[in-house]
């Protein structure tokens, strides 16, 4: 059992604040490709993982994981990435911040996308706009 929302971030963001994006069952959930590759597990098993795999095309996904897992077939295991996970208890100031914002549109989509293919700052894809401000 998950002790804290950010053991399991994909599946807690899918059954939250992310949940308009959510596609698939109790079980497993996932977000549509062109929003997000990350998928989410209620529990990170080779029978979850074997649920997914029916659920969704062959595009490559994203599953976080607080230890190492076995991939079972027919996935096909393509790289792990190490990360650190940090959260900020302190509070912010925003003295500081510009006077005004211009928020984002789907018509500054194709900016992004070139944006992020210069930068590579890491998964987003057309839909991703629709995660919000």
């Amino acid at each position: 059992m998950m002790e804290h929302v950010l053991d399991n971030p994909a599946w807690n963001a899918l059954l939250t604040g992310n949940s308009h994006l959510a596609h698939g069952n109790n079980q497993v959930k996932y977000f549509d490709k062109e929003v997000s590759p990350f998928v989410g597990l209620n529990e990170i098993t080779t029978d979850s993982l074997l649920v997914l795999y029916e659920l969704i095309d062959d595009s490559p996904r994203l599953l976080v994981s607080p230890t190492e897992i076995e991939v079972p077939a027919p996935w096909k295991f393509l790289y792990s990435i190490n990360g650190y996970q940090m959260v900020f208890d302190g509070t912010l100031s925003f003295n500081n911040a510009p006077s005004q914002a211009t928020p984002l549109t789907a018509a500054h989509v194709p900016q992004m996308m070139a944006l992020t293919q210069l930068t590579n700052p890491g998964p987003f894809a057309s839909r991703t706009l629709e995660f919000g401000h």
